[in-house]
């Protein structure tokens, strides 16, 4: 028989899958994440916690470690994918349906990219359904929402702000000050790397002459502040490899603008994949000295 959790040991789990979407394992700053998501909308707060509790209970139910499950591994890519259903598509019994699909499929993703354990899987499972969830869309004929309107103006403060709160679609920078805030309590080095790569993302943006707009809003940013908070604090607190995985994530980003793709967070996966991988091979040929 399947023990489950306590009340209080659920809620922490949860809060900690929400802290975990930042990679932080922290109770509190879940807390702030849910707090900022649930300030800008109840229908995202509603799906992200909906998801997420689906993903949880599905790792339960399927024996997985109970470990990675308090670590809050499952209900991050749950949450995500909660919030990407409602920011896509509108609230109708289909998207209901679709988001505990999508919920159940991370899950499961989850469960085999760790058992794998060749490189960590971050947000590649929430990736990967989302990706089925609106290939599936499209031929069950669910529309699509309109792009909310963007302001014309590119205010630099807000602008880095909103590149945090985009990790979760969000798109109000008080909200993506509350991310901030809750990022704080967890490690002030990841503060200040988030709000870094937010800031080159914007800088990158202006210089190459992209959307004001989108500079605006964060969509140039958010894939690069994961992916230098990914590595931060990493192969002993190194400052070039942050840095160069913020640069590929937003060249990566690029190219699915390009494409005309929906790019989520794979921008982010697939640049600290491919900085992991590359420093693991300069290191077993070339053994060049260690630069920081």
């Amino acid at each position: 028989m399947i023990k489950l959790p306590s009340f209080r040991q659920s809620t922490d789990v949860l809060l900690t899958g929400f802290g975990q979407i930042m990679l932080q394992q922290n109770r509190l700053t879940g807390l702030f994440f849910l707090a900022g998501i649930l300030v800008n909308s109840l229908t995202l707060f509603l799906a992200a916690v909906s998801a997420s509790i689906i993903a949880v209970v599905t790792a339960y139910s399927c024996g997985f470690n109970h470990q990675h499950i308090a670590k809050g591994y499952y209900g991050f890519n749950g949450a995500l994918v909660g919030l990407a259903v409602f920011s896509f598509f509108p609230l109708t019994p289909l998207a209901l349906a679709m988001l505990a699909i999508g919920s159940l499929l991370a899950t499961l993703l989850m469960r085999l990219m760790l058992a794998s354990k060749t490189l960590p899987p971050f947000t590649a499972p929430f990736v990967i359904s989302t990706w089925l969830l609106l290939i599936i869309a499209q031929f069950v004929g669910l529309p699509l929402l309109e792009a909310r309107p963007v302001a014309n103006e590119l205010v630099i403060y807000k602008a880095i702000i909103n590149g945090v709160g985009q990790v979760m679609f969000q798109d109000q920078w008080l909200v993506g000050l509350l991310f901030i805030l809750g990022l704080a309590f967890s490690s002030r080095l990841m503060v200040v790397w988030a709000l870094v790569a937010a800031m080159l993302g914007v800088l990158l943006a202006m210089l190459l002459g992209l959307s004001q707009e989108l500079a605006g809003a964060g969509v140039y940013g958010f894939n690069s502040v994961l992916a230098a908070m990914a590595l931060a604090g990493s192969y002993n607190k190194s400052i070039v490899l942050p840095l160069l995985a913020a640069v590929l994530a937003f060249a990566i980003m690029q190219l699915f603008h390009v494409m005309a793709a929906p790019a989520l967070t794979a921008p982010f996966v697939l640049a600290v994949w491919l900085v992991m991988v590359g420093k693991k091979i300069v290191d077993k040929f070339f053994h060049l000295p260690y630069v920081a």
